[in-house]
């Protein structure tokens, strides 16, 4: 059970602290406190767990604080779990990642075709100004959060994100969950990306031995003559290229996959062409900040995008 306060316009709520909202909730109805102190304490409470900064996200949870600190009154609490979320007219599943882990699982045991889509600000950007990228997220089966501007958005409409998970990790969920079941893997890479499918699926490999994996590079501008028979399927196009990619394939009745999923450049990370950020700046959301740092040139117009952008357009869109 989670308790859960009723705030207006939405809701808040922390499956980690139940014992301390349910303390605050008392405490406001029996006029102990104000709201203004509630709200301090719940905020802070949510940007720094028991075990300290980073088990939910540190700087964007200290800045929804700041910028939303004045607007709440928490009056009464409800028990509610909110499974689904709609950023700027794009669906989130807002699930744990025990329940991510769960329904993939799900996915790989039947014949039938899934997409999983790990959604980014930058995804949802882009399907502002792309009707057929936006009806793709909506219609595929999972869109897990990828990204710390979604934990922001979530927060800004009063909802706290369960998990958030970067492409890279889920992939690695997969392929995990794909060498206990002997299931066999596609590889699916641009021509000329940093990584070739076969130096990807070295490294895969070479993590996960006894794995069937098999790819191809393709010119992700003439891909209609691909054809795959292995039950998953990682695509590294980018977005919105991945997916739109992987829907055709859908379409097509490609129903040997079971599971495909656009991974960026996740393969960079697995051959070790590229860096992942340290695990500090991982759980407090400074990814983008690393990223920045190594290419700045190439990630300037993109972290502009996510971290100015994005929120920006997320609390006007609250406001109306």
């Amino acid at each position: 059970m989670s308790l859960s306060y009723q705030a207006l316009p939405g809701r808040f709520h922390s499956p980690n602290n139940e014992d301390e909202l349910a303390g605050n909730g008392r405490d406001l109805v029996e006029g102990k406190v104000g709201r203004s102190e509630i709200v301090g304490r719940t905020l802070l409470s949510l940007a720094v767990p028991s075990g300290g900064p980073g088990g939910v996200n540190y700087s964007i949870g200290r800045l929804f604080f700041i910028v939303n600190g004045p607007y709440f009154g928490y009056h009464k609490l409800r028990n509610d779990e909110e499974k689904q979320m709609d950023i700027l007219g794009v669906k989130i599943d807002n699930l744990s990642k025990k329940e991510i882990s769960e329904k993939v699982g799900f996915f790989l045991e039947k014949e039938k075709f899934h997409q999983i889509v790990t959604v980014n600000p930058e995804f949802i950007l882009e399907a502002q100004k792309d009707n057929e990228f936006k009806d793709i997220l909506n219609g595929a089966d999972l869109n897990v959060a990828d990204g710390a501007g979604i934990r922001f958005a979530f927060l800004r409409h009063c909802k706290l994100l369960k998990a958030r998970i970067a492409g890279i990790d889920l992939m690695q969920e997969v392929l995990s969950l794909a060498k206990g079941d002997n299931l066999s893997v596609f590889i699916a890479s641009y021509t000329g990306a940093l990584s070739s499918w076969k130096e990807a699926r070295d490294a895969i490999l070479k993590k996960y031995p006894g794995l069937h994996v098999d790819g191809m590079d393709l010119d992700t501008k003439c891909p209609s003559e691909f054809a795959v028979s292995s039950d998953i399927l990682f695509c590294n196009f980018g977005a919105p290229h991945q997916e739109k990619f992987i829907h055709s394939l859908k379409t097509l009745n490609q129903s040997k996959i079971r599971l495909a999923m656009g991974v960026g450049g996740s393969f960079d990370f697995l051959t070790g062409k590229r860096k992942r950020a340290p695990k500090i700046l991982q759980k407090i959301g400074l990814e983008w900040l690393w990223r920045f740092c190594g290419e700045p040139k190439r990630r300037a117009k993109r972290i502009w995008n996510a971290v100015v952008i994005f929120p920006l357009k997320v609390m006007k869109s609250y406001e109306k």
